[in-house]
């Protein structure tokens, strides 16, 4: 998902390298040499002159979509990465390939020291980072179907916490390298970073529970969530501030009890007057176990009555 990227006024599928003249790296080459030459030289009429140069193909890292900007086949950006990772799988170019061969016509070999390593490089490097786009390319076709629907229901709701695009771009890029297929297999799980170890930042991780909440209301059905020993408050059109959508009733020992509460939670979060914060909610889930049978019985009373 690329944006903003600009071509070169002259080729079609070569990036821009100089801004102020819009030209790809080798038409600017060309026109400062004929510059420094001949500083009266007119830019709009050696600019007619010019042709497009054929294109280096797509870069090669799997998240990018952009131009390559040499025959090693990355863009400018991935390029400068991978000189500051170390070149791994020494890829590399001829020395004055630019003058000695790209101008005559002359094919451009590439050499490798691994070049395994190097396309392993290429299968693992994230992508570049552009304002206001989040790159999901690469992604199972069900965990990227997720993060669509998770923005989208941020986008809706009417209180949202404050995403920024560069952190939801580094869950996307964590789930990548983890080779994820659902953000639901992390449902109750901590969030870690690549290594599976490092725990990701308290915002991020932050984003991807936000998000699973947003798709329990797609994945369980209420009689899903009775089943699974849990409640989900959004099922009801209620949200309570700064807490998550999801009420574990897994701490009541008996199912039949804890059917009970889950029906009584759900005709409390259907009424006229539901909770307004989550207080009365954890006080009937603790109950006072140690003396259950006066308890039961009247929590039995209690959704009784209501059905009745």
């Amino acid at each position: 998902m690329g944006a903003g990227l600009e071509m070169c006024r002259i080729c079609n599928d070569r990036a821009v390298f100089h801004r102020d003249t819009r030209l790809c790296k080798r038409h600017y080459q060309s026109w400062w040499r004929r510059f420094t030459a001949d500083g009266d030289a007119d830019f709009d009429h050696w600019l007619q002159a010019q042709h497009s140069y054929p294109s280096y193909g797509v870069c090669r890292c799997m998240v990018c979509s952009d131009p390559a900007a040499s025959p090693l086949g990355l863009c400018q950006q991935h390029g400068d990465r991978y000189k500051q990772a170390g070149k791994p799988g020494g890829a590399r170019l001829p020395d004055s390939w630019a003058l000695s061969l790209e101008p005559k016509g002359l094919p451009v070999p590439v050499s490798y020291d691994d070049p395994i390593l190097f396309g392993q490089w290429c299968a693992q490097a994230n992508p570049v980072y552009r304002s206001g786009v989040i790159n999901l390319i690469g992604l199972a076709p069900m965990l990227k179907a997720e993060f669509q629907w998770g923005l989208h229901a941020h986008c809706q709701d009417r209180d949202p916490t404050a995403w920024e695009v560069f952190e939801i771009q580094r869950l996307v890029n964590v789930c990548r390298r983890l080779g994820c297929v659902s953000l639901a297999d992390h449902d109750g799980q901590r969030w870690t970073d690549v290594d599976g170890k490092s725990v990701l930042d308290a915002r991020i991780s932050q984003i991807g529970r936000e998000i699973i909440d947003s798709l329990r209301m797609v994945y369980y059905s209420p009689a899903d969530t009775r089943e699974a020993g849990f409640i989900e408050t959004h099922h009801f059109g209620r949200r309570f501030p700064v807490l998550r959508s999801k009420f574990d009733l897994t701490t009541v020992p008996q199912r039949w009890l804890r059917d009970l509460l889950w029906d009584h939670l759900a005709e409390l979060l259907r009424s006229e007057r539901p909770p307004r914060s989550r207080g009365p909610l954890d006080a009937l889930r603790r109950g006072p176990w140690n003396s259950a049978p006066t308890w039961n019985s009247t929590l039995h009373r209690e959704v009784t009555s209501r059905r009745c």
